[in-house]
C-alpha cells in the first residue's frame, strides 16, 4: 500500500425533492423514499451502516428503490426519487453545482476509504511515480 485517503459519507437528495430546505434528523430519514445502492463490495456503506452509527435502525425491508449502479442512484436522486447516500470524492461535485443538496448535517467520516496500492518494485518506473504523485496530490483534499 502506497497512501490512503480520507471519504465522508452522507445523504444527498434534490433540492425540490425537500421544497422546506429544512435539515432532517438520522431518525427523520427513515420516513421518505430511501435509494439504496447494493454493492458487491462488503466496505462499501449501506444505509442500515450509516443509521447504526447515530444509534437509529431501519427494518430490513425499508421502503424504497434499490439500485446496481452508484451513478444511476446519484442520478435518481438529482432527478427527485429520494434520499441517497453520497460519497464526498464522488457527489461533491453535483453538491457545488446545486443538483444535489444535505438535507441533514450528520456524515460519517472515513479516514482510510481510499487505498493506493502498486505493485513491488513498481516505483522503479517514472511514469508510476508520477501517476501515484498526481494521485496523492489529488486525494490529499
Amino acid at each position: 500500500m502506497v497512501f490512503t485517503a480520507a471519504d465522508e459519507v452522507f445523504p444527498v437528495c434534490s433540492p425540490s425533492y425537500l421544497a422546506t430546505g429544512e435539515l432532517l434528523g438520522p431518525e427523520a430519514l427513515c420516513l421518505h423514499n430511501l435509494l439504496h445502492y447494493r454493492s458487491t463490495s462488503p466496505d462499501f456503506m449501506v444505509w442500515e451502516e450509516w443509521l447504526q452509527v447515530f444509534g437509529k435502525t431501519i427494518a430490513n425491508h425499508v421502503p424504497g428503490t434499490v439500485f446496481d449502479s452508484y451513478p444511476l442512484m446519484l442520478q435518481a436522486a438529482v432527478a427527485g426519487h429520494g434520499i441517497a447516500l453520497g460519497w464526498r470524492r464522488t457527489a461533491g461535485k453535483l453538491i457545488e453545482e446545486g443538483a444535489l443538496v444535505r438535507p441533514c448535517a450528520e456524515y460519517v467520516p472515513l479516514p482510510h476509504a481510499i487505498s493506493v496500492y502498486k505493485e513491488n518494485g513498481a516505483d522503479e518506473r517514472i511514469e508510476v511515480q508520477v501517476l501515484l504523485a498526481w494521485l496523492q496530490e489529488q486525494l490529499s483534499t
